[in-house]
């Protein structure tokens, strides 16, 4: 009898032990903020990572890259240390193999232990040899195409520019070109017969960017998917068959130099008349300079530039004109900071939620000639406009009071401008507490 009381008491101990009394804490955690991590300057054995520690709650007292074959790995695989604190850093890991798949995140230690970032993947670049091309390229003909293909280049130190100028020999297949796996920069333009990029499937390297223009039967860019890391600019202008961007998704920056004064606008999608989505430009982190979204009337959301916050070069402006189907300007949240802002002829758009978290224009901003737009709402973080501020014909508007925040405690270095909307407020008006109609 004794044996069986103590052992319901040991019981009793044991469950009154183990119940939440409602006075316990949760252990201290380390709150640390990372940035997207952008991969560039991919070779046969290296690349450059870089990436920032943008805030932390706790003392950084180590922080760099881990890298690995796997994913996630982690301080136990190749550990490249890159200094201390918060803020940017970056590095150039070597000693990789060729053609091989890579993981790498950020890492950070704390008194708390060690904290990872979001991970990034990349490919080395396969083993060219000596076979390269020196110099640019330009094919006109499906023979040109078949000439050069029989060579079996695999890198060409110059640009890839195809051009169709022979109306009785049409370059309608590029199977020939499999071999390249590097070009300075690829141009397909005028190519009215083209329907496939089977045959760049290689072609992992184009620093210098991708631009095709005028390729009106052209079905999909999937061919062009083992691009990776940088590419100085994209263009798709003309390009009337496509409904998406798939086969971009390896590029994560735009950073073509500006040459001689004149700065070359990052992303340029035009005139696609049956593009839906541009979501496969999500990976892009590094896009400095302009991007037009101009006349492609299917498309239904910006989703694909979330990962662009700012754009400050000089010239450096955003451009969303003519996109009919487009209601707002979601996938625009990341932008914090831009050069120009036009607003213009998207006759669907309701509001301008998607520009929620923007700060600073830092040259003009015009709205004008959006149809339905009713109201100004997702500008309510916008603090500075340094030049003209012009919103005008948008003949539904009659709800200014988004732009509040700027009227009373931002900086308007420019005239503000209204006219030709359903309600026309003079900045006065606005001061006076009369936003909207």
């Amino acid at each position: 009898m004794q044996k069986v009381l103590l052992l319901f008491l040991s019981v009793s101990v044991l469950l009154s032990c183990s119940k939440d009394d409602g006075n316990s804490e949760e252990p201290p955690q380390n709150d640390v903020a990372f940035s997207s991590l952008v991969i560039s300057e991919i070779t046969g054995n290296s690349a450059k990572v870089s990436i920032a520690i943008v805030s932390s709650s706790e003392t950084i007292t180590e922080r760099g890259v881990v890298y690995g074959t796997s994913s996630n790995p982690t301080t136990d695989d190749n550990k490249v240390a890159l200094g201390s604190g918060i803020g940017e850093f970056q590095s150039t890991i070597s000693g990789l193999d060729s053609e091989t798949t890579y993981y790498v995140r950020g890492y950070s230690v704390t008194s708390f232990g060690t904290s990872y970032s979001s991970e990034n993947t990349f490919i080395t670049q396969g083993d060219c040899g000596g076979n390269v091309f020196n110099g640019d390229v330009t094919l006109r003909s499906q023979t040109e195409v078949n000439d050069f293909g029989a060579n079996g280049y695999c890198g060409i130190n110059g640009f890839l520019f195809l051009k169709n100028e022979d109306s009785n020999d049409p370059i309608l297949d590029l199977s020939s070109l499999i071999t390249i796996t590097e070009v300075a920069s690829l141009g397909i333009a005028d190519c009215h017969n083209l329907q496939s990029l089977e045959g760049l499937n290689n072609l992992h390297t184009s620093p210098g960017g991708v631009s095709l223009r005028y390729n009106y039967l052209l079905e999909s860019l999937e061919p062009l998917s083992s691009i990776v890391g940088e590419a100085g600019v994209i263009q798709v202008i003309f390009c009337s068959q496509l409904v998406n961007l798939n086969g971009l998704e390896g590029i994560t920056s735009l950073t073509l130099p500006v040459i001689e004064g004149q700065s070359i606008d990052a992303i340029i999608i035009s005139n696609n008349q049956n593009l839906k989505s541009i979501s496969s430009l999500s990976n892009i982190v590094a896009a400095p300079r302009g991007i037009h979204i101009i006349d492609n009337p299917e498309l239904e959301s910006l989703s694909g530039l979330e990962n662009i916050s700012i754009l400050n070069e000089d010239g450096a402006r955003i451009s969303i004109q003519e996109n009919n189907q487009l209601v707002n300007l979601n996938g625009l949240e990341g932008l914090v900071e831009v050069g120009g802002l036009q607003i213009s002829s998207n006759s669907s758009m309701l509001d301008l939620e998607g520009l929620n978290n923007l700060q600073i224009v830092n040259d003009y901003f015009f709205i004008f000639g959006n149809y339905n737009l009713n109201n100004l709402n997702g500008l309510e973080g916008l603090s500075t406009v340094n030049s003209e501020l012009s919103i005008s014909l948008n003949k539904s508007l009659y709800d200014f009071c988004g732009i509040n925040n700027l009227i009373f405690n931002g900086t308007i270095n420019g005239d503000f401008l209204t006219q030709g909307n359903a309600y026309n407020p003079t900045y006065q008006d606005m001061l006076d507490g009369n936003c909207s109609q």
